[in-house]
């Protein structure tokens, strides 16, 4: 049997009335849809004694291989509902990204609803989606005046403009007193999907997170 877009909604929806998160209140749905044509779904759970958050793509890839399903994903879809207000705050973790990744073929692909809406569907290429989890070296940021730091801070970085001249004048500050500025977080695009569904947003990065180190 096979489901359509509308279909495969409505299944997840109805999976993501069973979520419990009593401790995050972040209720999450995953849907897999194999190239057989079969659905697998699955929802969050929080234990709260002792404490262990079970995850909804987990859950959906158990149902997936307890049914000896070996013909890989063809879609994943993920929904929230709570307190939350980011895509990424639906998207799948990197531990949950490892789970996937044995049953992803060429035409895999990720959708993800907005969340509490369960409207405008961020879609993701398999392309995509190993290029946002991929792990990848540090840059330096580089200039010796602002113009250039601007510049460097700007093509390595998800910084808004504003945040862009904060960070550049902290980089002059650093140069002239041998103090070491290290931009970390999502800001410099290591989070898995972050960066990708900002640029499908088209929006820059809300948040900066800077470790400073001082000889003095």
């Amino acid at each position: 049997m096979t489901f359509n877009q509308k279909q495969m909604k409505k299944i997840l929806l109805s999976e993501l009335k069973k979520a419990e998160a009593k401790v995050t209140h972040r209720r999450v749905a995953c849907l897999l849809e194999s190239f057989k044509g079969s659905v697998y779904t699955g929802h969050n759970f929080e234990k709260t004694i002792p404490m262990h958050f079970y995850h909804a793509e987990d859950m959906a890839i158990n149902k997936m291989e307890r049914s000896k399903d070996k013909s890989g994903i063809k879609n994943i879809i993920m929904a929230g509902y709570g307190r939350l207000n980011k895509y990424r705050q639906v998207s799948p973790c990197e531990n949950c990204f490892k789970l996937l990744k044995p049953y992803f073929k060429k035409q895999t692909k990720l959708t993800i609803y907005e969340p509490n809406t369960h409207k405008y569907p961020l879609k993701f290429s398999l392309k995509e989606i190993l290029k946002s989890y991929a792990k990848i070296g540090y840059s330096k940021i580089s200039g010796n005046n602002l113009s250039s730091i601007k510049k460097s801070l700007k093509e390595k970085t998800l910084l808004k403009r504003k945040d862009i001249l904060f960070a550049a004048g902290l980089r002059l500050l650093g140069l002239k007193n041998h103090i070491k500025f290290y931009l970390t977080g999502s800001s410099s695009g290591r989070t898995g999907l972050v960066k990708l569904i900002k640029e499908k947003q088209k929006k820059s990065y809300d948040d900066i997170d800077i470790v400073i180190i001082s000889n003095k």
